[in-house]
């Protein structure tokens, strides 16, 4: 059974191959990060090969695609889990807290008349 169905007109494979162009991602690049050969994946994306289940998902959290978008065009096209660890990986930097002043301006003080010590 062929799980990897065509819907709208668009099937996972140009689903994936939009993606990688998207993300500037090249096909060899993928192919590297899960052990196969950039001929191996290029058979996988132009349908000459079946791929299974295992792979599928291996080329999909090898180049951050959600699953579920590339499978059916549902969803955010960048997988979720990437986007948290991004977040964790380069967090947000934090907002700056209030500046409180340490010598707060207030009025001039004025000079208090000296007392003349020969006078005593």
């Amino acid at each position: 059974m062929n799980i990897f169905i065509n819907i709208a007109g668009m099937d996972w494979r140009q689903r994936f191959k939009e993606y990688l162009k998207d993300e500037q991602l090249s096909q060899s690049e993928i192919a590297a990060r899960i052990g196969v050969t950039q001929g191996g994946l290029g058979h996988w994306l132009s349908g000459r090969r079946e791929i299974n289940l295992s792979d599928f998902m291996a080329l999909c959290k090898a180049s951050g695609a959600n699953a579920q978008f590339i499978l059916f065009g549902e969803g955010d096209a960048k997988s979720l889990l990437l986007a948290e660890i991004r977040k964790l990986v380069r967090p947000e930097p934090p907002a700056p807290p209030p500046v409180e002043a340490k010598n707060p301006v207030s009025a001039p003080k004025t000079a208090k008349p000296k007392k003349n010590k020969q006078l005593a």
